[in-house]
């Protein structure tokens, strides 16, 4: 019977600086592969947590009816002095914004006239 005949692999060698490029490459491929598994792991422990697929119900749009019964029944009562109490300083920002931008308009009509 005939010898078979093992095909010939050529012998690459190669210089320090393709083998340091050739081991940052395997480096960020294995960087890049803990990453993926981590997020992966990740994402399915969220699912995991989720009580329904929530990609589903996407899908299948609004329900009017769920969202007229949530809006009817809040789930948490806030008045509107907590509401004062925690975003106040909203709205003295919002009047601190105005009354700078109605500065500056001042300004930018009287240095129009001037110039």
């Amino acid at each position: 019977m005939a010898k078979k005949r093992q095909p010939s692999v050529p012998s690459v060698t190669l210089d320090q600086t393709e083998q340091d490029e050739a081991q940052k490459l395997a480096a960020r491929a294995a960087r890049r592969a803990e990453r993926r598994a981590r997020a992966s792991a990740g994402r399915s422990a969220l699912r995991e947590g989720m009580t329904g697929n929530r990609r589903d119900e996407r899908s299948r749009g609004v329900d009017h009816t769920k969202v007229r019964e949530m809006l009817a029944n809040p789930t948490k009562e806030v008045s509107a002095e907590d509401l004062q109490r925690e975003y106040g300083h909203v709205l003295d920002d919002i009047r601190n914004m105005l009354l700078l931008a109605a500065g500056l308009l001042v300004l930018m009509v009287i240095l129009g006239n001037i110039i």
